[in-house]
């Protein structure tokens, strides 16, 4: 089964602070995290159940980017994972 993946958006809002950030730092380099962001998609579309809980409730779950400190916070709801947030590896996860 593929799921849906859908950007909520707080999320957006991260990934295009993340990219201007980036973007300052070195030409390009926004793009390249839109890539591996659009990798992490992908991986999630086809096997959001293989990465870890976060809550307590087992709802949230988490998918570390591996290039870039960030993580998506999202869940499964029937065929969609609803990715709530794109955050900085050192924030907490939904605050």
């Amino acid at each position: 089964m593929i799921f849906r993946v859908v950007l909520l958006p707080l999320a957006e809002f991260e990934i295009f602070e993340a990219v201007e950030y980036y973007e300052t730092e070195k030409r390009g380099l926004g793009f390249e995290f839109l890539d591996e962001l659009e990798e992490a998609k992908k991986s999630l579309s086809e096997n959001p159940q293989y990465y870890s809980y976060i809550s307590l409730e087992q709802t949230l779950r988490r998918f570390l980017l591996n290039r870039f400190p960030y993580k998506l916070i999202y869940e499964i709801q029937d065929d969609q994972v609803i990715i709530y947030a794109v955050r900085h590896g050192r924030q907490k996860p939904l605050e």
